[in-house]
């Protein structure tokens, strides 16, 4: 079953997993949502990992299992409206 991740009730990105200073085990599922400004739309959300492009997803919700070595990780998901702008989060996670 997939958790859902509910976006945030103002403009922006919010991971819902994994949690920030989690630790997690390997493959990491990541579960994030965008909320767009008013009268714009989420054109698509993007996973990197370490600063590499992992996943990206053209709705305004992501969800995906990604494989990680064991160690330190720092995610951003980037949420993109479709006027250019750009809304981030961030997550630093603990793969055993």
């Amino acid at each position: 079953m997939i958790a859902q991740c509910s976006a945030r009730t103002t403009p922006g990105v919010k991971i819902c997993r994994p949690q920030n200073g989690s630790t997690v085990s390997s493959p990491v599922i990541v579960s994030a949502a965008a909320l767009a400004s008013s009268g714009l739309h989420i054109t698509a959300v993007r996973l990197y990992v370490d600063s590499i492009d992992k996943y990206t997803s053209n709705n305004a919700t992501l969800y995906t299992s990604v494989p990680l070595s064991a160690g330190e990780h720092h995610l951003v998901v980037v949420g993109y409206e479709n006027n250019g702008d750009a809304f981030t989060a961030a997550a630093a996670v603990s793969v055993k």
